[in-house]
């Protein structure tokens, strides 16, 4: 069968299968498509098949494509789509395991967040609400949104919800007005009875005016609006020597909305739906000449930037393991988040205050600027001052710089350097030892006593240098042999060698020549001590190896 429904006979089968080889193969063209676009011919049947209750308009793969996917969505069109969605949950009827409050079938009574009807909606079967249908419009199942369809804050909300609420506020407003007019009915025949009543026959213009004046003052009219009444004088005199007028106090609206502050089409965007104009409008104006400066000025005054800073302090204190994470949080306790954050300011100032105290006292606190009559005053004294603002030449004298630091004590000294000035010696020192060196310790009055004592004591007499004699002998092994074991090696007197000890000691640097350290474990007890022995073993090999000459047989010619 074609897509059309027809049987195909057996040649026309077999010559559509033989054409779908060949454009299989490449020897003819691929199809196309009534848009122009090639079809494979690789694909199977159930995908490139057309369903027969679509038709059969030319090969084409259209119904394989979702036709909304590059649908374009306004604003319009999106509400819509919920409003509809809404609409067709609707129920007239109440339906069993349904909300006995409001008769929506997604939730039971207990989950209901609608106010709780006086007579539920199980028994009166009016106003059914519909189910929680949740449309995402902007998932792009229904297509795709237009810019101002994405940022619209009122998607999906039915303007037929707020038709009953200002139904229901009417209809409070004309019950008020009623009972309004009611109550002042009952008034007025009241005044009408005490006026009848108290009527003496003299003159009833005073006499009302007396009355209205006692009792009706200031009272509040049947729309709300507060009455003000206050007696002025009559012109001209007549009628009395005052009048009572009646004013009614009326809000004067002399505010300008937000939108008109600024026309010009480029300024602070204002957003109607929500009634906002985040930026200043008028930024050119200064703060004092500017009435209205945008809501985020709003943001900044008040305790807006104290609650900031508590919550700044929190995610801090947490961060940082202060308080344990969500111990301390600003919203649910926000009695003991300020005190937190009070304390720690304060101790952070009573810190840097100790801080800046201890600084002061160590390297003072800055001069104070002379006035201004000095800065600017003129004077005849000619002072020069070097690159590094000393004094060279003037009035005042340059004091003298010491290259040592003034006013320290070093190693137990009780004076400085340079305190004390040797004659004998012309070096400088310390009056407390009378110590010539630099970085010595302080002797006191025993140093004293040693100074005055080489002071006194005379110098013994230089020796001249003489030459040496040479040796009678005159031969050179004389002069440069060694007789003894302590000139070979400059010890006063040779130690006595145990031959058992020695022949051990060669053994054993000849062992651990060959070990090399290798077998030795990391927790060995090694013993570091070296005897006599020990040193001996060391010279003799140190002399063989260190030796030049020692590798060198008597064939070998040395070179020039």
């Amino acid at each position: 069968m074609n897509q059309a429904g027809e049987r195909m006979s057996a040649s026309d089968f077999r010559k559509k299968k033989e054409i779908e080889e060949a454009r299989k193969n490449g020897t003819l063209p691929p199809e196309k498509d009534a848009d122009g676009n090639l079809i494979n011919p690789h694909n199977p049947d159930y995908i490139s098949k057309r369903p027969w209750y679509l038709g059969s308009s030319g090969p084409s793969l259209t119904h394989q494509i979702n036709p909304k996917k590059d649908q374009v969505l306004s604003m319009t069109e999106a509400d819509q789509i919920n409003v509809r969605a809404f609409k067709a949950t609707n129920r007239k009827k109440f339906v069993k395991g349904a909300c006995t409050n409001c008769g929506a079938t997604t939730h039971n009574a207990k989950e209901c967040v609608e106010r709780p009807r006086k007579v539920g909606a199980w028994k009166t079967n009016k106003d059914i609400a519909a189910d929680e249908v949740i449309v995402d419009v902007r998932s792009g199942q229904y297509g795709k949104l237009t810019f101002d369809a994405k940022r619209d804050a009122w998607l999906g909300y039915d303007t037929e919800e707020h038709a009953a609420t200002i139904a229901r506020f009417e209809k409070m407003e004309t019950a008020r007005k009623q009972k309004r007019i009611e109550e002042m009915n009952k008034e007025f025949k009241d005044d009408a009875r005490k006026e009848k009543t108290n009527k003496t026959g003299s003159d009833s213009d005073s006499d009302s005016d007396g009355e209205g004046g006692s009792e009706d003052d200031e009272f509040v009219d049947k729309e709300g609006g507060r009455v003000i009444s206050k007696r002025v004088s009559r012109q001209g005199g007549v009628g009395g020597a005052e009048m009572k007028i009646t004013s009614r106090n009326l809000r004067i609206r002399e505010d300008t909305a937000k939108y008109l502050r600024n026309l010009n089409p480029n300024s602070a965007f204002y957003d109607p739906k929500t009634r906002s104009m985040r930026d200043n409008p008028n930024p050119d104006l200064s703060a004092e000449d500017s009435a209205f400066m945008g809501d985020n000025f709003i943001r900044n005054t008040g305790d807006a930037v104290k609650l900031a800073k508590t919550q700044l302090f929190a995610w801090e204190a947490a961060e940082h393991g202060v308080v344990p994470e969500g111990q301390l949080h600003p919203q649910a306790t926000p009695s003991a988040a300020e005190f937190m954050r009070q304390q720690y300011e304060a101790k952070k100032a009573a810190l840097e205050a100790e801080k800046r105290k201890a600084i002061i006292d160590k390297y003072g606190a800055q001069t104070p600027a002379p006035p201004k009559e000095l800065l600017l005053a003129a004077t005849e004294s000619y002072v020069e001052y070097s690159r590094d603002g000393r004094v060279v030449k003037g009035i005042e004298k340059a004091p003298a710089k010491s290259k040592y630091l003034e006013d320290v004590l070093e190693n137990n000294h009780t004076s400085v350097w340079g305190s004390w000035y040797d004659r004998a010696a012309r070096a400088w020192g310390f009056a407390c030892c009378h110590s010539t060196v630099r970085k010595s310790y302080c002797t006191g009055a025993q140093g004293k006593a040693a100074a005055q004592a080489l002071a006194v004591a005379p110098p013994e007499p230089a020796k001249e240098r003489e030459m040496l004699q040479p040796s009678a002998s005159g031969t050179t092994e004389a002069a440069f042999s060694l007789t003894a074991r302590s000139e070979l090696y400059g010890e006063n007197t040779a130690p006595s060698l145990d031959e058992a000890k020695l022949k051990a000691a060669k053994a054993k640097a000849k062992k651990s020549k060959e070990e090399d350290g290798k077998k030795r474990k990391y927790n060995s007890m090694l013993q570091d001590d070296v005897s006599a022995e020990d040193m001996e073993v060391y010279r003799m090999q140190k002399t063989k190896r260190d030796d030049p000459m020692a590798n060198i047989s008597s064939d070998t010619l040395l070179p020039e």
